[in-house]
């Protein structure tokens, strides 16, 4: 279940990026769901700059990200940008994914609400995803979520182990993956682990969310 997908199609991709934000699927006829691109509209760096980040949808706990490249603003389906989508300006803070229905609408944060990303699409369930600002832990906190942890779902164990500035996740017959904080007791990578704790704040449990996988939960022992 938390193996790689090597058949990434760009159908698929451009799917799979919207549903960060979006809990259903694309219709089934993109045809009918083509969005005419308005006149060009072309917005400086400076403006595509405050869109860049990692944003976190609450509802679904999913993170994805905004960055740029060559100049254009892209959006990837997770933390990292090996797997994205690029996105065309069709307005002030809005863009498209070509050949698509799905808008998103950048919101100007304030100093109690940080910038919001909103999804949209014909047929489809509008998201809302705020942008993080970067968090750095102290090796101390991140020790306190070192330790072993166990699924019964998938009848696996695990070891999680503190560095300076991160974590790193070891499962038995897997290469050992890099956990980076996005946001308060979560992490990036093999999708958000997102960990929780009990009424004195000692760490007990996390979840992996991810766009194909929701919720598989991991007990401390």
């Amino acid at each position: 279940m938390l193996g790689n997908v090597d058949n990434i199609n760009l159908m698929a991709l451009l799917r799979g990026v919207a549903d960060i934000y979006l809990a259903n699927s694309f219709p089934a006829s993109p045809a009918t769901d083509s969005l005419t691109i308005p006149a060009k509209f072309s917005p400086s760096t400076e403006q595509l700059a405050a869109d860049v980040g990692l944003y976190h949808d609450p509802e679904i706990d999913l993170v994805g990200k905004f960055f740029l490249r060559n100049g254009k603003l892209m959006a990837s389906a997770d933390t990292g940008e090996e797997n994205f989508v690029e996105l065309a300006p069709v307005g002030e803070n809005r863009f498209v994914i070509s050949g698509t229905s799905v808008a998103i609408e950048f919101v100007p944060g304030s100093n109690s609400r940080p910038r919001e990303a909103r999804v949209s699409g014909a047929g489809l369930k509008s998201r809302t995803s705020r942008q993080l600002m970067p968090l750095v832990l102290s090796s101390q906190e991140l020790r306190a979520f070192a330790g072993e942890y166990i699924s019964p779902e998938i009848e696996t164990t695990c070891t999680i182990v503190a560095r300076e500035s991160d974590l790193l996740l070891k499962i038995p017959g897997r290469s050992e993956t890099v956990l980076s904080p996005v946001f308060r007791d979560a992490f990036s990578g093999l999708g958000i682990i997102k960990f929780s704790r009990d009424a004195h704040g000692v760490v007990t449990a996390f979840t992996v969310h991810r766009a194909d996988l929701r919720g598989l939960r991991f007990d401390r022992k």
